[in-house]
């Protein structure tokens, strides 16, 4: 009995969908009339077939100590469908004008995509400063391009307003650290919930659980913080897994509320850590 209850729950974690280095930013900035075409392709690029591109989850702070210094990161997901593709941030500036920056390949994921980041730090990419809150993704690829709009409504995500998670996203495992110490985001959709992290250090031979904790009403970042849940209702947890140190480490994310069960499991490849 102990070994199908092992084996059902490998399969889960096999089986269900839901993830940071840092280049030089490539921006590109396009003229008025530019902008308005290119708005109004996204709008009508919202459709209900397969998608290509999406938002996992975007994250902002900012801090004064010993100087100001503002962070912006996001996380993205593409199929991948050919070798040869640009993913890229279409963002807002502070002056109207929008521009792309490029994000950069992170590590493969499961079922044919791909995580890409984008991560500015205002010490090392002055443009942080002058960004506004509005943006979308956008991914091209054989000669095509496809977007991430948030249905027509673009995304918005407010400056040291901690996370915001992509459409349809419900839970985001942020980092876990070879430490041990970890964290993972979920859409606050219930005031009751259960966050648990499911991981392995033999392949799947044996597996553990690990219960994570809610971070209290306020995060605290460095020598910053944001309300929890913050203003877009997305809520933080940490946990901690023993020690596995000199051991590769697979896990994934179960979330559970409102009687309904969410897995953030790397696409089906489930993250490694070592």
């Amino acid at each position: 009995m102990e070994m199908v209850k092992k084996l059902v729950l490998v399969s889960f974690v096999m089986g269900f969908v839901v993830s940071c280095g840092t280049l030089p930013v490539d921006t590109e900035v396009q003229s008025a009339e530019e902008e308005v075409a290119v708005i109004s392709s996204l709008v009508m690029s919202t459709t209900s077939g397969d998608v290509m591109v999406k938002l996992v989850e975007a994250f902002d702070h900012e801090h004064f100590y010993r100087g100001y210094t503002r962070e912006r990161r996001f996380v993205i997901r593409v199929k991948n469908i050919a070798y040869n593709k640009t993913v890229f941030v279409r963002h807002k500036m502070a002056n109207g004008v929008w521009t792309n920056l490029k994000a950069s390949y992170k590590a493969p994921a499961g079922n044919g995509w791909e995580t890409w980041e984008l991560f500015l730090n205002s010490t090392s990419d002055l443009i942080v400063t002058n960004l506004a809150d509005e943006f979308v993704l956008g991914y091209t690829v054989s000669g095509s391009t496809y977007w991430d709009n948030n249905a027509g409504q673009n995304y918005r995500l407010a400056k040291n307003a901690g996370p915001l998670l992509g459409r349809g996203v419900m839970v985001s495992a942020v980092y876990l650290y070879n430490a041990g110490n970890g964290a993972v985001d979920v859409r606050n959709v219930g005031y009751t919930k259960e966050v648990t992290i499911v991981y392995t250090t033999n392949n799947w031979k044996t597996v553990h659980t690990v219960q994570a904790s809610y971070a209290g009403p306020r995060v605290y970042y460095g020598y910053s913080a944001f309300d929890n849940p913050n203003i877009y209702g997305v809520e933080r947890w940490y946990f901690f897994v023993p020690s596995f140190y000199g051991q590769t480490l697979q896990y994934a994310v179960k979330y559970t509320v409102n009687g309904q069960t969410y897995w953030d499991n790397n696409e089906g490849a489930n993250y490694t850590v070592r």
